[in-house]
């Protein structure tokens, strides 16, 4: 394992909220860890960010359908009902 495989791994294991099991914590690890045999540092990052729905899919779910609501019901979403009545998407540079 590289140092920088091992730095993703820490940091997504560091990343995991407060309120996350240590038995799932050190589930989520050891996944990491055997994904770092095929997988390098950026692609580790990747995987990180979504191992807590691989390890414990109750939590990791809800977490991500809050995410969801949360992110899709702010102005200028594109996905915002008002973009789909446009039928365009906001603008992104602020011209227009």
């Amino acid at each position: 394992m590289s140092l920088g495989q091992a730095s993703a791994i820490t940091t997504a294991v560091g990343d995991l909220p407060d309120d996350v099991p240590a038995d799932v914590r050190d589930r989520a690890e050891a996944e990491l860890v055997s994904y770092a045999e095929r997988f390098d540092a950026q692609q580790l990052t990747r995987l990180g960010s979504h191992i807590l729905t691989a390890v414990a899919p109750e939590i990791g779910e809800a977490r991500d359908a809050e995410a969801w609501n949360g992110k899709s019901s702010g102005p200028g979403y594109a996905g915002s009902s008002s973009s789909l009545r446009t039928g365009t998407a906001p603008s992104t540079c602020g011209a227009g």
